[in-house]
């Protein structure tokens, strides 16, 4: 952003002002989603589209759309609720690997639902803690009706953060994960977040991909902006598209649904109360994490559905997002001082807190045939703090699984049936690259294009270790 549009947006709408949140939240949730042309034609693709098609007929702030998915939901609660016999009941381990917390507020058709899919799809070993802030809908009754499950009870309604605080001193798990009753947890979810805390450097906070009720994305990591704003990454896109289903080190994660670190997230305090009720104290914790040298990353293959506010107030919510940023602002100043300005030009940088040198592969020629060659060529690259794109000219189904392996390596592979326009996506990314590698076939058009849009960037090819020792070199050397 120029220097004089950004002091002349400083004095027009200072931060901690409605006008400056007004303005951010407009640019975080409306003109800063990537945009992501050409919905793919894998099977999620497909089903995505059809739910996308409904979702622009009926709108997701209008009545017919929201008032029958909450109805159902009601009614499935209350078939469980009024059979006298009916329990909820969950596994006991003796040690469990991560503490589920909920906290709860009313909105018993909301936390049913979440419970049932936590039984039905988490796996590896856990506990299920609930933090009642004293409901008066039938949430008591459900809560009578689980088994092997800590129940707290709180006389009155403490707010979100201060029940989490609580309820976090009860955790066993070596993890504690955060998850909202309004969400709905599916197959893989928790295994995929363990992973990333376990086996990715210096990780302690993992986040999911989470996902609007009509399969549009709600977020892919958030990016946290120079003035405290915040940015959910793809909000709105398709959620299958290759730029949200690779692991990312991001600012932070939603809390919707967040697995962190129980020794660390004691050692920062626990969520800072300065925040309560609640809003932004996620995005402090994430911060705090990184503060200590720890990474904070998101997790694609974790996919959690969240009925985004469905147990609270939007404009209730965004009031106190709006005091709580202008806290947040002033207690990370400092840090805040090396963020980037809030701009869609600036998200591609601001999505991945990544480092390294940013390196696009280009493979053309029969991927299938020679997919593993260049796998090994990005896997010399990977882990080492570099931002590597793998763009596939010519894809084929069989390289699926491999697909899946990179992008838990962290590689954003562009491999797409229809997605295969190297120009419109060189035009995105214009000057982005510092390193260019041709792999597989190489041919005039693709040299070409690399030539037109990357012209600042080094082209290295010459076999794998030749490209792997100029890369990691000193300064490319």
């Amino acid at each position: 952003m120029d220097q004089r549009l950004a002091k002349l947006i400083g004095t027009a709408f200072p931060v901690g002002t409605k006008r400056r949140w007004f303005l951010s939240s407009v640019a975080g949730l409306l003109g800063m989603a990537p945009q992501v042309p050409g919905i793919g034609s894998t099977p999620g693709s497909r089903a995505f589209n059809a739910l996308a098609d409904t979702a622009r007929t009926l709108g997701k702030d209008n009545a017919a759309y929201w008032a029958p998915i909450r109805n159902l939901l009601k009614i499935k609660a209350e078939l469980f609720l009024s059979d006298p016999e009916s329990s909820l009941e969950f596994p006991a381990f003796d040690s469990p690997v991560v503490s589920i917390l909920l906290v709860t507020f009313n909105s018993v058709e909301y936390t049913f639902q979440c419970l049932e899919t936590v039984k039905a799809h988490t796996d590896v070993p856990y506990e299920v803690i609930i933090v009642d802030n004293a409901s008066t809908d039938r949430t008591g009754d459900l809560l009578g009706r689980i088994r092997n499950a800590k129940v707290i009870r709180n006389t009155g309604n403490t707010g979100f953060l201060r029940a989490c605080n609580t309820g976090a001193k009860a955790a066993l798990g070596k993890h504690i994960l955060f998850l909202n009753n309004d969400t709905q947890v599916t197959a893989g979810w928790l295994a995929g977040l363990v992973s990333a805390v376990e086996t990715y450097p210096e990780c302690a906070a993992a986040g999911a991909k989470l996902l609007q009720p009509d399969g549009r994305l709600q977020e892919a990591g958030c990016v946290i902006w120079r003035d405290g704003s915040t940015s959910p990454y793809g909000r709105g896109s398709n959620p299958f598209v290759p730029e949200v289903s690779h692991l990312r080190e991001v600012d932070y994660c939603g809390g919707a649904c967040l697995l962190v670190r129980k020794d660390l997230f004691f050692d920062l305090g626990g969520f800072d109360e300065r925040y309560a009720p609640a809003y932004y104290e996620e995005a402090d914790l994430c911060m705090g994490i990184r503060e200590r040298g720890y990474k904070v990353v998101y997790q694609p293959a974790s996919g959690v559905i969240h009925y985004e506010y469905g147990s609270g107030s939007f404009r209730k919510a965004l009031k106190t997002a709006q005091v709580n940023q202008a806290k947040f602002a002033a207690k990370w100043k400092k840090t805040l001082d090396g963020h980037l300005e809030p701009s869609k030009e600036n998200l591609i940088r601001a999505r991945d807190k990544r480092r390294g040198k940013r390196i696009l592969v280009v493979h053309d020629g029969d991927f299938a045939s020679d997919s593993a060659k260049t796998a090994g060529l990005i896997n010399g690259l990977s882990g080492t703090d570099h931002l590597i794109t793998l763009f596939v000219v010519r894809p084929s189904s069989p390289a699926g699984e491999l697909i899946r392996e990179l992008r838990q390596l962290g590689v954003e592979v562009v491999c797409d049936e229809v997605k295969t326009d190297l120009s419109a996506f060189s035009e995105e990314r214009k000057g982005f690259y510092e390193f260019v590698v041709p792999a597989g076939v190489r041919s005039d058009e693709t040299e070409r294009l690399i030539k037109q849009y990357f012209p600042g960037a080094v082209i290295t090819e010459g076999g794998a270790e030749g490209v792997m020792k100029r890369i990691n070199g000193p300064k490319g050397a």
